[in-house]
């Protein structure tokens, strides 16, 4: 096999596996936008075991590229308007699903941490509340009540 379409074969593959990864991006994106934190454990784990597929694929096509001499993506890109059409858009496809599954990621990104601030804010204002309701408190005194210090029902 030729190394142009050994290289081919090495973009589609990686492409696919990031293909996959921006659907299983895809399904975290709307878990989190619906708050249901369920999905999210197997998606991540999903994702994990996804990676490390797609972290060999790349060696592979990295271990290609530089038994070629094509080490640096400065070489590729000198290279590649040398070479077969085919070839091309192989690394044009495989680009684009990078960038897609890198969007999706990152979008991701900012909205587990805006979930995460917003549910911190939520809890803060849980405690702030229970610290202020009469109950006891962790050493097991009774805390003073809140207001005037007066129960209900009482003259």
């Amino acid at each position: 096999m030729s190394f142009d379409a050994r290289f081919v074969a090495c973009c589609d593959a990686e492409r696919g596996l990031l293909e996959r990864l921006a659907a299983l991006l895809a399904d975290e994106q709307r878990a989190l936008l619906r708050l249901d934190g369920a999905p999210l454990i197997a998606i991540a784990r999903d994702k994990e075991a996804l990676l490390a597929e797609l972290a060999a694929q790349g060696k592979a096509r990295l271990a290609l590229c530089g038994d070629a001499g094509l080490s640096t993506p400065d070489d590729i890109a000198r290279w590649l308007p040398g070479v077969d059409a085919a070839v091309r858009e192989a690394w044009l496809r495989l680009e684009t699903a990078l960038m897609r599954a890198r969007t999706l990621n990152d979008a991701n990104a900012e909205t587990s941490r805006e979930r995460a601030a917003m549910a911190e804010t939520l809890l803060s204002e849980i405690r702030d509340t229970l610290r202020r309701e009469a109950g006891y408190d962790r050493s097991g005194a009774q805390a003073a009540p809140a207001g005037s210090g007066r129960k209900l029902g009482s003259a």
